[in-house]
């Protein structure tokens, strides 16, 4: 068993999201407990985690608490950046539909 595999009845099954679409998922789900009000502090309560761990599972994806509690932690350090440059840098947008960073021309340059 390889680093960031799991061996499920013989099957290797990638236990990163770093597909789009997994890691979407993943923020997709996670987003579902938070808005349902079912963080405690600054991450889930482990009973919502047991949830979307259970979710990913229906879907083919084997992940494990640590794994889960790892790619948290990662891309909450990453929404602090991301949030802290728009809210420190003037000029800057962000187009949802397209994905885009809004930016003047002078910002650029």
């Amino acid at each position: 068993m390889g680093k960031g595999k799991s061996n499920d009845a013989g099957n290797d099954v990638r236990t990163g999201c770093k597909d789009p679409t997994e890691l979407k998922t993943f923020c997709d789900l996670c987003t579902a407990q938070v808005l349902d009000g079912k963080r405690s502090g600054g991450y889930l309560r482990k009973e919502e985690v047991d949830v979307v761990i259970k979710q990913l599972g229906e879907m083919g994806k084997v992940v494990t608490h640590m794994q889960f509690k790892t790619k948290w932690d990662h891309l909450r350090k990453q929404w602090k950046s991301w949030k802290e440059v728009f809210e420190h840098e003037t000029g800057l947008g962000y187009d949802p539909v397209t994905g885009k960073i809004e930016a003047t021309d002078e910002w650029w340059t």
